[in-house]
């Protein structure tokens, strides 16, 4: 897409800490090489142009189709739509199912098209940084979670006719939203490999409703890049394929090199591999990729498994002059679990504090430390025999309010 001149907007301040990085996952990140991001460039590259509407892009998507296909994924298939009144063209999903929320959604997503000038774009448009790059990026995530089980579900997407006005994502945004699919995030990458300095720092763009996805990103970059990066939150900026998932109402994010854009070579024939900066592009790979398994939880062989069926309502006693609050709990019994750790945070996603100082030895716990009016977010852990900890459950928010002596939600 033509994204317009316009002034950059205001990065906002620092985010929430972070959570320090986990070993299992900054070994995942450093299994993202240089080498494995540019041949992907390369092959994109050499279909000489990608332009919606060529047989050249429909030949990349098949391209990109086999690729994720030898990955070992659990599905891999095409999404055909039709854009510009009579074209056609296809996004490529590739999916790896969770094994404890399978219907809970996570998606990492590029655009492969790519265009240049009017009087070449049918036939060169090579497209490495813009997007040949973020499509690297995608494939290259994976690849290396392919091998790795997870709790959440991953799709990897490459959509097509981003350059036409969105029309992939918008496609598949739309059918997701039709099909009341749980899409709890998507990381969308559009020209991650060009620094006009080095060092170079990742935009991160997200709608108010995404916030959290930015904070997270920015702790992932921190802990996986190494990569500097800022947050902007601005509803405005959507001349990506995050757009169409705002639009739909679905958290997303947009990582970018630049905003506004600074790369000489953006939608000309000179945007080529040899323009991009390698150290940079890996570093803005391995920081997305690092936010995804975060996300995605991978499973980890001799830790307890994640505990699920999480419920949290409300117990509110209202008098003339105050109020009193509690939160109940409760859970499904984890068979490998020896007690359980409750977390809380005022904040989706982030800053969780823990709540008990010992190991839960049953399945559920009250909180007595809340107020009526706050907000709060809750997640349970499995704590096995030895001490391990598991991956957290499905973050979830108190419910329906029982007021006084109202019966309390019986455990799952």
């Amino acid at each position: 897409t033509v994204r317009p001149a316009r002034p950059a907007a205001a990065p906002t301040g620092p985010a929430p800490a972070a959570p320090p990085a986990d070993p299992f996952i900054e070994t995942l990140a450093g299994q993202v090489t240089a080498s494995s991001l540019n041949a992907t460039v390369q092959t994109l590259q050499d279909f000489q142009t990608r332009y919606a509407s060529t047989s050249n892009c429909e030949a990349a998507g098949e391209a990109l189709y086999a690729a994720f296909s030898a990955l070992g994924l659990d599905d891999v298939a095409f999404q055909t739509f039709t854009f510009a009144g009579s074209y056609t063209s296809r996004n490529v999903v590739a999916e790896k199912t969770g094994s404890t929320f399978p219907d809970d959604i996570y998606i990492v997503c590029a655009h492969y098209d790519s265009t240049s000038p009017s009087a070449t774009r049918l036939t060169h448009a090579p497209g490495a940084d813009d997007n040949a790059s973020g499509t690297a990026a995608v494939l290259e995530a994976a690849r290396v979670l392919a091998p790795h089980e997870l709790d959440y579900t991953v799709r990897f997407i490459a959509f097509s006719a981003e350059e036409w006005g969105l029309y992939g994502s918008r496609a598949y945004a739309a059918a997701a939203r039709t099909a009341g699919e749980r899409v709890r995030g998507v990381i969308n990458l559009d020209m991650i490999a060009y620094a006009d300095a080095m060092p170079e720092d990742l935009q991160i763009i997200v709608n108010p409703a995404s916030e959290w996805l930015a904070d997270l990103y920015l702790g992932a970059a921190a802990s996986y890049g190494p990569l500097a990066a800022t947050k902007t939150v601005d509803a405005s900026f959507v001349y990506s394929d995050h757009s169409p998932f705002w639009d739909t109402n679905y958290p997303a994010l947009l990582a970018i090199e630049d905003d506004p854009l600074t790369n000489p070579y953006y939608h000309k024939t000179t945007d080529t591999l040899s323009t991009l900066q390698p150290d940079f592009f890996t570093a803005s790979a391995r920081a997305s990729l690092g936010l995804l398994a975060e996300l995605a939880q991978p499973v980890k062989a001799g830790y307890p498994g994640t505990p699920t069926g999480l419920l949290a309502m409300w117990e509110v006693y209202y008098s003339m002059f105050r109020s009193l609050a509690t939160v109940h709990l409760t859970w499904r019994d984890q068979a490998d679990a020896a007690g359980y750790n409750v977390y809380r945070s005022s904040t989706p996603h982030l800053g969780y504090v823990k709540l008990n100082a010992a190991p839960i030895e049953g399945r559920t716990f009250t909180d007595d430390t809340v107020v009526a009016e706050g907000t709060y977010y809750y997640v349970v852990t499995a704590v096995g025999p030895t001490g391990l900890e598991s991956n957290r459950s499905a973050e979830i928010v108190p419910a329906d309010f029982f007021i006084d002596d109202a019966p309390r939600p019986e455990a799952p």
